[in-house]
């Protein structure tokens, strides 16, 4: 090993843990900012239903992170028995949304699948469809429980005509129309366009969306959990929750200044929550369900640090090394027994 390779690895290991502070930082921030949100004997007196959406929001990252995995399987060929590392390096990288913008979020995915031994742009072109996907799923699945729910009326002409316009936005993302487009954009950058397999295919698009909305239903499901300790709820009223922070949802992903859309979505959700709700009651569970967000998050990073710690080759020791080039490469030089075929 030379003198400047020496140089260049210990450069690498100080930008990694300069990175990984700066993270962990600004998610111990978000951590105990929602801890402290949590009125301890409230949890107490209610702790089976807050155990329950704890659980389903770890549940619904974990569902949203095997999008990741589907979408990126559907752009470049995946090694066999990765899909965990995989979906091990988007838990990883979930810390990240706690950083303001979405850059961090974005290159961190780019830096684990590097590690890997993937290329750089499958991970961003499956982030940015992932995003997309997610923005209109959630305006979709806004627009329809909250008109099944009765809480959009003619006061809300503009949510419901933005909402409304969802539905097209899905069909932009069939790989005919997106590509195009992409490309074009990419070529005003210098970019080279995109090939036929680089984006997932329409079916595998079809898939991803029903899991999204799968992960959208799980994260209302325990915003509902949340609202029953407050106040009396029915049955009903979970089109209300999983309409009304799929909605927030958007407008904290949008918010880009807003780590982890902090702020933005609980004043949307508590907008929407007192459509039928109290404003006091609306205003409590869109912080309470924040602390809960965020003690999700730190239980599926722990977990993640647990099962890889339990794993012969660690991730962990990975990130802040040099990466790999044997798992996965472009899927025209990985031979069909040795990859998985990313077309349904």
């Amino acid at each position: 090993m030379t003198a400047r390779t020496r140089v260049r690895d210990l450069l690498g290991w100080m930008a990694a843990l300069g990175v990984c502070g700066v993270v962990l930082v600004f998610a111990a921030r978000g951590a105990l900012d929602g801890a402290a949100t949590l009125d301890r004997s409230h949890v107490a007196d209610h702790a089976w239903a807050y155990a329950l959406a704890t659980a389903c929001v770890m549940a619904a990252v974990i569902v949203y992170g095997c999008v990741w995995t589907l979408l990126l399987a559907g752009t470049t060929g995946i090694a066999p028995g990765h899909r965990p590392k995989l979906l091990l390096a988007f838990l990883y990288s979930w810390a990240s949304r706690y950083v303001p913008g979405t850059v961090p979020f974005f290159a961190s995915k780019v830096y684990l699948c590097r590690k890997l031994g993937y290329r750089a742009r499958p991970a961003l072109v499956s982030t940015s469809v992932q995003n997309l996907l997610d923005v209109l799923v959630a305006g979709t699945t806004g627009a329809l429980l909250l008109a099944v729910a009765g809480a959009l009326d003619g006061e809300h002409r503009a949510l419901v005509l933005v909402l409304s316009a969802s539905p097209a936005g899905l069909v932009l993302l069939h790989p005919r129309i997106l590509r195009p487009v992409a490309s074009r954009a990419l070529r005003l950058f210098g970019r080279a366009p995109l090939a036929d397999g680089d984006l997932p295919s329409g079916r595998r698009l079809m898939t991803a969306a029903g899991l999204t909305f799968v992960s959208q239903s799980l994260a209302g499901l325990a915003l509902f959990a949340v609202l029953s300790t407050l106040t009396g709820v029915h049955p009903s009223d979970a089109a209300l929750s999983t309409g009304a922070l799929s909605v927030a949802g958007v407008a904290g992903m949008l918010a880009l200044f807003a780590p982890a859309g902090i702020g933005v979505r609980e004043g949307a959700l508590a907008s929407l929550l007192s459509l039928h709700f109290p404003v006091e009651t609306a205003a409590l569970a869109a912080v309470l369900f924040r602390g809960v967000s965020v003690l999700a998050d730190v239980m599926l990073l722990a977990a993640a640090f647990v099962y890889d710690a339990l794993q012969r080759d660690r991730l962990a020791t990975r990130i802040i090394g040099r990466p790999r080039d044997d798992p996965a490469q472009p899927r025209e030089a990985l031979p069909l027994a040795l990859s998985e075929d990313p077309r349904p």
